[in-house]
């Protein structure tokens, strides 16, 4: 009885060393790239598909998300090398790079669709004279985006209108904000306006951007020159990852809403249906270039108080070269509408995007069946790489399992520490060789 229980002890024991030299080991093969962005929102989709989904470590990369609030902070951690990709603004990359950064604008998540709500008592946007309207901070898209309408529905800010920094990135939380009158009016994300329509918040839209003639982008990837230049791989990997989150969250409207539901923890039918047209059906294009005109309108915006904007154009802020590279496979994903999807030898099965209750579901046919990824396999080698290491410990951890049941059985009771410290030396060579 004793021997059975000490066989069972170092067999538990074993397994979860296994398990932790295996995902410490598969880890290390990958290199880390640190990905912020602004505010939690919807459109943000895309980098959540590609985390959940396993679609970073498909392309060799290991990415850690993080969430910086937009302005000095975010840039002042692309800038010392903090993070290697920043989700924000487009602004706030413009301005920098007017002053010196070497930083550019390599990617989109789609167009804005912003609307000017106010406070249910305001019906009008004369109405606002003499009120406060609020943005997020200081020198961002939301700011600009905010003075373009006012001085476009004959209001002058500053004069006409008060401007008041909220710090709050998130549109909802601004909503809130205008509900208990500390400002009048602000601007909403159609998918924060539906949540508060389904909540029971009245408020009041004067105005649609869009109808307006001010095109935006709701928010930009932007990403240092050097980077670029010196890590072309990791930033080719990278976008191939992102792209292909956007094919997958178009075709697998199971993989969105999982999404969703994880990092927004959102559970309402209506809202998720939202939610989920617009920032995948209607987010960003397959392929997400830098939305140059909404980043010349941008540019236009800045240039009164940015002095070292004057003469510049878009492009002079953008990069195109990564996802124009012919070995990115983002430059050309495919959605198959008339068959159904087949499966390919780079479906992520262990990924929780691909478990039957979540994504294995056909676009095609409406049916359950796995969805097949469109094809960027083998182009940075590292996938191959990382399995046959995956091989090469498993051998050599099965053989240190064995030889450590070997000895718990040999040495009988009273010697379980030895069995433990056998087990840990012999793992560890196995894992330097692997490293080696």
């Amino acid at each position: 009885m004793i021997r059975y229980r000490q066989f069972k002890c170092a067999a538990l024991m074993t397994i979860f060393a296994f398990v932790a030299v295996v995902h410490s080991a598969t880890a290390q093969e990958l290199p880390t790239l640190n990905v912020s962005y602004a505010s939690v929102t919807g459109s943000r989709l895309p980098l959540w598909i590609a985390k959940d989904a396993g679609l970073f470590e498909k392309h060799g990369l290991n990415v850690n998300l993080v969430v910086i609030a937009a302005g000095a902070a975010a840039i002042g951690a692309l800038a010392g090398g903090d993070v290697e990709v920043l989700g924000a603004p487009g602004a706030t990359t413009m301005v920098s790079a007017a002053k010196g950064l070497p930083v550019a604008i390599i990617g989109t998540f789609g167009p804005g669709a912003w609307k000017l709500a106010a406070h249910p008592s305001i019906t009008s946007a004369q109405e606002l004279r003499g009120k406060i309207v609020g943005i997020s901070r200081l020198g961002t898209s939301i700011e600009f985006s905010t003075r373009r309408a006012l001085l476009k529905l004959g209001l002058t800010p500053g004069k006409d209108v008060n401007i008041l920094a909220t710090g709050l990135g998130e549109s909802n939380k601004r909503i809130l904000v205008m509900l208990q009158g500390k400002i009048d009016a602000t601007l909403v994300s159609a998918d924060n306006l539906s949540e508060a329509e389904t909540k029971g918040l009245k408020v009041s839209v004067l105005a649609d951007l869009n109808d307006l003639g001010i095109y935006t982008s709701a928010s930009d990837l932007s990403a240092r020159r050097d980077f670029l230049k010196n890590q072309r791989q990791r930033a080719r990997a990278f976008m191939m990852a992102y792209s292909e989150a956007i094919w997958l969250g178009k075709a697998n409207k199971n993989v969105a809403l999982g999404s969703f539901r994880k990092h927004l923890r959102e559970q309402d039918p209506r809202r998720l249906e939202g939610l989920y047209k617009n920032y995948a059906v209607d987010g960003p294009p397959l392929k997400p270039y830098p939305m140059e005109e909404a980043i010349q309108t941008e540019l236009e915006n800045l240039t009164p108080t940015v002095p070292e904007l004057r003469g510049k154009r878009a492009a002079d802020f953008i990069d195109k070269t990564i996802l124009a590279d012919p070995n990115c496979a983002a430059n050309a994903p495919r959605i198959s509408s008339t068959k159904p999807f087949s499966p390919s030898w780079n479906e992520t099965a262990s990924s929780p995007a691909f478990r039957p209750s979540t994504a294995n579901y056909s676009v095609a046919t409406g049916q359950p069946g796995r969805a097949r990824i469109p094809p960027c396999e083998s182009r940075i080698g590292l996938a191959e790489i990382t399995w046959l290491s995956f091989v090469r410990l498993s051998f050599r951890v099965s053989w240190a399992v064995f030889v450590a049941l070997r000895e718990s059985i040999r040495l009988g009771c009273g010697s379980a520490a030895l069995v433990s410290m056998r087990l840990n030396v012999l793992i560890t060579i196995c894992s330097s060789k692997v490293a080696g």
